[in-house]
């Protein structure tokens, strides 16, 4: 699916359903700071499969984090991304206590 999903009516109206239902920055809150999101992300992009209008498959982001997610999305960087939630859990998808298989280690 191209980019012309982001053009329909369908789109833009669940955008702005799931801004106003998280009105700040879904990772940065896990850090503790209160970050108004401006984006809103599939958490699954939709060229790897993720659901295109499913409001449960979105997340609010601000405009960096969300830059940072896809350049991590494409491919574009080998960095983990840095911190921990609240709870001390690496936001780092990729790291390997996030890892669905980290108790076959």
């Amino acid at each position: 699916m191209s980019d012309r999903i982001y053009r329909l009516a369908a789109w833009l109206k669940l955008r702005r359903m799931k801004l106003q239902q998280d009105p700040l920055c879904e990772w940065c809150k896990r850090t503790g700071k209160l970050e108004p999101a401006t984006d809103v992300d599939h958490i699954v992009p939709v060229s790897k499969g993720g659901a295109p209008l499913d409001l449960d498959a979105l997340q609010s982001l601000c405009h960096a984090c969300h830059s940072r997610k896809t350049q991590r999305d494409m491919g574009n960087t080998d960095k983990p991304m840095k911190g921990c939630d609240v709870h001390g859990v690496p936001l780092d998808p990729n790291h390997p206590w996030n890892r669905e298989d980290r108790g076959a280690e």
